[in-house]
């Protein structure tokens, strides 16, 4: 069965998307023709992985291209007026921290989530850390965070497989937030 599954040709999909003229992100390195590269890319994809040894800018090249999604969230959203967010993961605590630091430095809105049990470790990021803005947000702030939680709430959600029109179990549910 697998051999079967492996010798399908897959289809290239390109996604439609107005690429950037300059690919460089502002406050960060500025990308070297392999990196370029990637970053075109996975720009026209939807799925792409970027891969190689430390040290050869995985992680500004990956900072970039965030940049450049949320870039063209902004285009998007002026067309249609749909909010969109960009959600970034990485395999590792200090990977996400190398990851949200580039980010930041690109002058994106960016929040650090972690665990509970993280909550007490100190980063050279914990001021992007959520718990670390919860604890001293004035009111007006507060509610930003709480909108972010929502919208990580239906992340979460969509990633799980939960429909909007799917009868309600607990694993789609929003969770109560105490005040």
């Amino acid at each position: 069965m697998f051999f079967l599954i492996l010798i399908i040709d897959v289809v290239d999909q390109p996604l439609n998307v107005t690429l950037p003229t300059n690919l460089n992100a502002p406050n960060l390195p500025k990308l070297n023709e392999s990196q370029q590269n990637a970053l075109l890319q996975v720009l026209q994809r939807p799925l792409s992985l970027i891969q190689g040894p430390p040290g050869t800018g995985k992680t500004v090249t990956s900072a970039t291209l965030v940049y450049h999604l949320v870039q063209q969230n902004l285009n998007a959203q002026k067309k249609d007026s749909i909010k969109r967010q960009v959600l970034v993961t990485a395999p590792s605590n200090v990977a996400v921290d190398q990851l949200v630091e580039k980010i930041h430095m690109a002058g994106l809105n960016v929040v650090r989530l972690t665990s509970k049990t993280r909550e007490s470790v100190s980063t050279h990021v914990e001021y992007l850390c959520l718990h670390k803005m919860v604890c001293c947000c004035k009111k007006e702030k507060c509610l930003l965070v709480i909108y972010f939680l929502i919208f990580i709430f239906f992340c979460l959600r969509f990633l799980r497989g939960c429909q909007g029109d799917e009868k309600k179990s607990d694993s789609c549910q929003l969770p109560t937030i105490k005040g």
